[in-house]
């Protein structure tokens, strides 16, 4: 097994006996995406220097990984795929969620093109970083910010700049097509690697 501290010394798993933490809850009022359970998590360490991880038995609903808004730190389920905290790390990195179809929109089976990955298109003089035979649709599913946890894809990819897909607009209310903040550097706005909680 890695030596994590050694690999990311601003990493901490912090450990805690409370039963009521070990199972989060999606809340039931509005906004319905919230979670409270976490927010109160989180709550009980700070100034740690580090990115606070947190292990519970369960998250209910749909996700198996949260990173709490605002640099509150990341909570994974003990079940979660392998590259969930990965994920994670990067929203607290920084990085965005994009999918390729969610609340009615979706980006359809074009092929790859310089607009939708500006930062990584060599026009065709290799190496590509994509191939140009490649689907929008299949790249985004092996973008690690892949929002959505599908067994027979490896979601490893972290680009080198923004890539289009679907995202949520600025407000948070629905979601619309877009380029999406998933790489190392996104029009100026590099991702933070070493991220920490407040």
């Amino acid at each position: 097994m890695p030596d994590f501290g050694r690999l990311c010394p601003w990493l901490l798993a912090v450990y805690f006996t409370n039963d009521d933490y070990f199972v989060l809850e999606q809340s039931i009022f509005p906004p319905y995406d919230s979670w409270p359970d976490l927010t109160d998590l989180i709550s009980h360490t700070n100034g740690t220097g580090g990115l606070e991880v947190y292990f519970v038995n369960e998250i209910q609903g749909l996700p198996c990984g949260l990173c709490a808004a605002s640099g509150g730190g990341i909570a994974i389920e003990r079940n979660a795929p392998l590259n969930t905290m990965a994920h994670e790390i990067g929203h607290a990195c920084g990085l965005r969620d994009i999918y390729t179809d969610y609340g009615g929109t979706n980006v359809g089976s074009a092929l790859v093109r310089e607009a939708w990955e500006p930062q990584d298109w060599s026009g065709g003089i290799g190496p590509e970083f994509y191939n140009r035979t490649l689907s929008q649709e299949i790249l985004i599913r092996r973008l690690l910010m892949h929002g959505t946890v599908l067994a027979s894809m490896a979601t490893l990819d972290i680009p080198t700049g923004e890539v289009s897909g679907v995202k949520r607009n600025e407000n948070g209310t629905n979601y619309v097509i877009g380029l999406t903040k998933v790489g190392f550097d996104n029009n100026g706005y590099p991702m933070n690697r070493t991220p920490k909680s407040n």
